[in-house]
């Protein structure tokens, strides 16, 4: 994600590190409630800068149609906006919030899902939705073991800081430059978690996302369907003061097809996907071109700086 196309992106990648240290090191040192109010304030800068914000209308205008007004609409991104800034707040403290009971502030549904699934293997597939990394610590805290394919981060420096703290709360870490065949191993002896919706490089899937024809990743369905193991959608919505987090075992009836099972497979997860994002629009990353590839849909260069 580019802050601006006039500097660097070797600059950008200094600036990036050199404020992630800052907010770190400042975080360390407040109270867990203090820190969080800092979030809302963090995304608001973030709107007045103009951070993509316009592109992040486009996307609720486009998710949503002629269902909310313009205000509506405008709304709904900057709350957005406040969101996300709470939540990368939430991962500078997140070995703190690992210690909180869960009972205390979270409420979770289809744990059985989870515990009671056909192998010892599985793959637990979340979005760019809610509290999501909460998952680094509260699925080791259920005594299951589990790693996190974390893909390519374009700043090593700061992915590799974000990979030492979801390690730190239990999760091991996967990324993109690691052996696959290794990856493809501890897919059949634990938990492999994964976010599926994003747009690849290259071998993309179309399925139907808020109303839109929408290029994605086949890795997660794909995989659970060669390996012959359980996908799980995972999802983790703030509600008022407490966290609801959801699993549910993803299932298709199956064809002939390898192709057609993997698109149907991942049409469910983007489905349930979709549940939450309606129950909770202002709790959706709006901030990524999530339909680029759509012949329908154009983005500005100046509202995704990627």
């Amino acid at each position: 994600m580019r802050i601006s196309k006039k500097i660097s992106r070797q600059t950008q990648f200094i600036i990036e590190q050199f404020i992630f240290k800052i907010i770190y090191y400042f975080c360390r040192i407040l109270p867990i409630s203090t820190v969080l109010k800092f979030g809302p304030k963090l995304g608001n800068l973030a709107w007045r800068w103009q951070i993509q914000s316009s592109g992040s209308i486009r996307n609720v205008k486009l998710a949503f149609a002629n269902r909310f007004s313009e205000e509506e609409v405008e709304k709904i991104a900057k709350e957005s906006f406040q969101h996300f800034g709470t939540e990368i707040m939430r991962i500078f403290v997140m070995d703190r919030f690992a210690k909180r009971p869960i009972e205390d502030w979270i409420d979770v549904e289809g744990l059985d899902v989870v515990k009671n699934r056909g192998k010892k293997g599985g793959i637990l597939v979340g979005g760019h939705f809610g509290c999501w990394e909460i998952a680094c610590f509260l699925i080791p805290a259920f005594g299951e073991p589990a790693t996190l394919f974390t893909g390519k981060h374009s700043n090593k420096v700061v992915g590799n800081w974000l990979d030492n703290i979801r390690r730190k709360v239990g999760m091991k870490t996967h990324a993109s430059a690691d052996d696959r065949v290794e990856l493809y191993e501890t897919v059949q002896k634990e938990i492999v978690a994964m976010l599926g919706d994003f747009r690849p490089a290259k071998a993309a899937i179309e399925v139907q996302f808020m109303g839109q024809k929408t290029e994605t990743a086949q890795g997660p369905a794909l995989m659970a369907l060669l390996k012959d193991v359980d996908l799980i959608y995972f999802s983790c919505a703030k509600v008022k003061d407490r966290i609801k987090v959801r699993f549910k075992k993803l299932e298709i009836e199956k064809t002939s097809s390898r192709k057609q099972n993997t698109i149907l497979l991942t049409q469910a997860y983007y489905n349930e996907l979709q549940a939450d994002v309606e129950k909770y629009p202002e709790q959706y990353f709006w901030m990524h071109a999530r339909w680029e590839g759509n012949p329908n849909v154009t983005y500005d260069d100046k509202q995704f700086l990627l």
